[in-house]
């Protein structure tokens, strides 16, 4: 009898055993997903952003306004732009790594000097009153 509840005990802690490092082995794998995805990182570096290369190309800075003010869809470059500029406007930039923070700092400000309408338009649209 006493054997029998040794046995069993054994079993339900075996079973606990196999459980706790399936759930490690599952966590693991999720983790290890989200590397080889490149998703530990989503917002990517911007240490070589260049606006130049924006205004450059009049269709691609077009496609961006667009985007800022919702007129088109957004690349997912568009996207994280849009995320920063707004960023920028609401609250300083203030989740922003340093580098997004002088990206959004001179997009604003290439706006404000150089594309007073538009600037106009994005700030209609987003300050609030």
């Amino acid at each position: 009898m006493v054997s029998m509840a040794v046995d069993i005990v054994l079993q339900e802690k075996s079973t606990s055993v196999i459980m706790n490092s399936f759930a490690v082995i599952v966590i693991c794998a999720l983790f290890q997903s989200v590397y080889a995805l490149g998703l530990e990182d989503h917002i990517p570096n911007f240490d070589n952003f260049n606006l130049n290369d924006i205004i450059k190309s009049r269709t691609v800075f077009d496609n961006y306004m667009n985007c800022f003010l919702d007129k088109d869809k957004c690349s997912k470059g568009g996207e994280l732009l849009k995320g920063i500029v707004l960023d920028t406007i609401k609250t300083n930039c203030k989740t922003c790594t340093e580098a997004q923070r002088n990206i959004g700092k001179t997009i604003v400000r290439y706006l404000m000097d150089n594309k007073v309408d538009l600037w106009d338009e994005i700030k209609a649209k987003y300050v609030p009153r």
